[in-house]
């Protein structure tokens, strides 16, 4: 499912909408106005952190993955990125907030957002023998929601089918099931076995400058979203790259109520 920016409000709600029964529930961002700066920080923050022959860039070159700030001399570009994605975001929400059938009207106060931004970097692997490598396990983010730009494929997310038929998700996966497989620590319950084959990666034309936006935890605690726009689930997810001898660089936008917002 696409949410075209272009489209009117009301188009707009009714895609968001067809989402909330889902497992997964996730969304393309097309036509948000981001597209080239996300770009290019991404472009800037790489050739900052790791051009060069150092002993310190040769080390980068080892790690799965990394999260990179984007301070100092690329605090401009990215305030300028945050602010326009943190607009977005507003809006997003504005939409699952709207009432059915208006465009207009007082909206129920969720309080004030906080948003953090940074690049997320995944080297090539060596490992030539490998079609793909994991680099962050399951999880799920502790978000009202998340925008993620990337300039490729990698992120995954659960998507089981029935045993006997490929093409049908299974039904037999329940809400807390998949949440309790993102937060082990929250649940004394017995772990469901998630296979490899359980998960299904998302494919976008990512060179487009596409958003992927994915429900987080704090959705689904926040009273006045559920009863606006109640979604069964936050997307449990993983970042498992494709080695196609290309770099994966990501930019996420942690969306957070500030008054439950925490630093990780």
């Amino acid at each position: 499912i696409c949410l075209d920016m272009r489209l009117s409000n009301a188009e707009l709600c009714l895609q968001l909408s067809r989402v909330q029964h889902s497992l997964s529930p996730m969304l393309a961002v097309h036509h948000h106005g981001c597209e080239s700066e996300c770009a290019e920080l991404a472009r800037v923050a790489r050739s900052h952190y790791c051009d060069g022959r150092g002993e310190e860039c040769m080390a980068r070159e080892q790690l799965s993955q990394e999260a990179l700030a984007l301070d100092g001399p690329l605090s401009k570009k990215a305030d300028i990125l945050r602010g326009k994605m943190f607009a977005l975001s507003q809006r997003l929400l504005g939409l699952a907030l709207r009432r059915e059938g208006s465009d207009s009207g007082t909206q129920p106060d969720v309080g004030q957002l906080d948003c953090r931004l940074c690049l997320r970097r995944y080297p090539i692997d060596p490992d030539v023998g490998h079609t793909c490598t994991l680099r962050i396990g399951a999880h799920i983010d502790s978000t009202v929601f998340t925008l993620l730009w990337a300039n490729g494929p990698g992120l995954e997310v659960l998507l089981p089918f029935e045993d006997d038929d490929t093409e049908r998700p299974s039904s037999s996966w329940t809400a807390q099931q998949v949440m309790n497989i993102g937060l082990p620590m929250s649940t004394t319950d017995e772990l469901r076995d998630v296979d490899d084959d359980d998960w299904a990666r998302i494919e976008l034309p990512w060179e487009q400058g596409m958003l992927l936006f994915t429900v987080g935890l704090e959705w689904l605690s926040c009273k006045p979203l559920m009863e606006r726009m109640p979604m069964a689930c936050a997307v449990l997810h993983r970042v498992s790259v494709p080695n196609n001898g290309l770099e994966r660089l990501s930019l996420p936008l942690l969306v957070n109520l500030v008054s439950q917002a925490t630093s990780r």
